[in-house]
């Protein structure tokens, strides 16, 4: 019986050919290849999406629908909308633009927010806004500074507002919300003649003549009716905390203080702001007049030889100047000093006053017709309150003829002193009737609403 062969058996360091095991080098770098290319894909695959999230257009948004959700203050339909596309695009700015506009005039913040919160993030988005492209058709840079005054005033930082709503008009005159805005504040902090200037700088350019006649209301609501001494100290309190440094808001301060009888604690206040800023005339100026509204005249002259020389001769300067030589019995010089500060801030009354004083000393004959003048501005001024209610109650007051109603508003402002201001009511009295222009919309003026708490006064000489 033959035996069947035996097989060779194959040595562990000869694989079989055709093995799995066999040319273990070559399978390895084919692996290796194998992962570098798949890296190589999926890191194109991730720079594409990114370019893809860098440069594709923002998702389409109806900004129609917001403005008309807006119109009718349909704010909870719009806010849940605008923020669901700010999380599928945080970079599209007209949806920042109208969340912070939608923020921003809301009369009520929603439960359970903190409004300073809020306001602050309205303030973050239209920062975000500033120098976006793709906001020319929604908005315009004088508007987003607009708004963005208004988020700093509601944060109490009014000097920061101030600095943005003068940019808006400086690079629009047209934006009415800035200018009024303006007025507003200049009120609160009783810079009367910083708010004529200011109306009848923008009286020329104001389209519509029914807010060209409400500029000129204002300066007469400025003379006739006073924010009360001490809402103002209250309303100012977190305002100062806000802006430690704003030289106008302490200085609105210390001579609310004054005029409300918190003397000693108004002075104090305005005399640490003229050390702390002495090269500031505005620091000078509420020091000094702080005390001559308290009467502080022994005060009041070794406190103006402390203010430097540079700065005595600068107009805001010049009615401080005639008291000094007043007190020093230099007539001459007190008169030419009060005309020097008469012609810089005509709103005074009481520069008129001491200008026919120390007239009777200077030039007798002068001071007699001086005396005429104090006389008319104090019976006009006595009228001043009713005449501005009629006025403000007319409501086609611009668009209509009122010649008659004008031309007593025109007296008045003359016999105060503002012939300027008289010219422009007999130019609103003809009205724009049969000029074939259309009749504007009527202007929502003032609206901060924070202002309603502020008490007011009657100017009543």
């Amino acid at each position: 019986m033959t035996e069947p062969q035996s097989q060779p058996v194959p040595r562990a360091t000869e694989p079989p050919l055709g093995s799995s095991e066999s040319a273990p080098s070559t399978s390895l770098a084919g692996t290796g290849g194998s992962l570098v290319g798949l890296g190589l894909v999926l890191g194109v695959l991730v720079l594409a999406a990114l370019a893809w999230f860098l440069l594709a257009p923002a998702p389409e948004l109806d900004t129609r629908r917001y403005i008309n959700l807006f119109k009718n203050r349909q704010f909870e339909t719009a806010e849940p909308e605008l923020r669901a596309h700010l999380r599928r695009s945080s970079r599209d700015p007209r949806a920042a633009f109208l969340l912070g506009q939608l923020i921003l005039e809301e009369t009520e913040t929603p439960a359970g927010i903190n409004p300073t919160d809020r306001t602050a993030e309205a303030l973050e988005l239209m920062t975000s806004c500033e120098d976006a492209p793709g906001l020319e058709s929604l908005t315009t840079p004088a508007t987003l500074l607009y708004y963005r005054g208004k988020a700093l005033y509601q944060l109490n930082r009014w000097e920061a507002a101030e600095t943005a709503w003068l940019e808006a008009i400086k690079r629009d005159a047209r934006v009415p919300e800035a200018n009024w805005s303006l007025l507003d504040l200049y009120y609160l902090e009783n810079r009367r003649r910083e708010a004529r200037d200011l109306a009848l700088r923008l009286f020329p350019t104001e389209p519509d003549p029914r807010d060209q006649a409400q500029l000129l209301l204002e300066l007469i609501r400025e003379d006739a009716i006073h924010p009360d001494s001490g809402s103002i100290v209250k309303l100012m309190g977190p305002v100062v905390a806000a802006e430690p440094e704003a030289v106008s808001v302490r200085q609105a301060l210390g001579l609310a203080l004054v005029r409300s009888s918190q003397i000693d604690e108004g002075i104090a206040v305005l005399e640490k702001l003229a050390s702390e800023h002495p090269n500031d005339p505005r620091a000078w100026d509420g020091w000094l007049e702080a005390l001559d509204l308290a009467g502080r005249l022994d005060l009041f002259r070794p406190a103006y030889d402390r203010v430097p020389e540079a700065l005595r001769m600068t107009p805001v300067m010049a009615r401080h100047r005639g008291l000094a030589f007043q007190i020093d019995e230099d007539w001459k010089k007190a008169a030419e000093s009060y005309k020097e500060a008469q012609s810089f801030d005509p709103t005074d009354f009481g520069l008129l006053v001491r200008l026919a004083r120390a007239q009777k000393f200077a030039d007798p004959d002068q001071a007699r017709l001086l005396d005429d003048q104090v006389t008319a501005w104090r019976e006009a001024s006595t009228a001043l309150l009713d005449l501005y209610d009629e006025a403000n109650g007319t409501r086609t007051l611009g668009v209509a003829p009122h010649t008659d109603l004008c031309e007593r508003l025109a007296s008045s402002r003359i016999a105060m002193g503002r012939p300027d201001e008289a010219a422009l009511w007999r130019q609103i009295g003809r009205g724009v009737t049969g000029t074939g222009r259309p009749v504007p919309k009527l202007s929502q003026g003032l609206s901060f609403s924070q202002n309603s708490q502020i008490l007011t006064e009657a100017n009543r000489p």
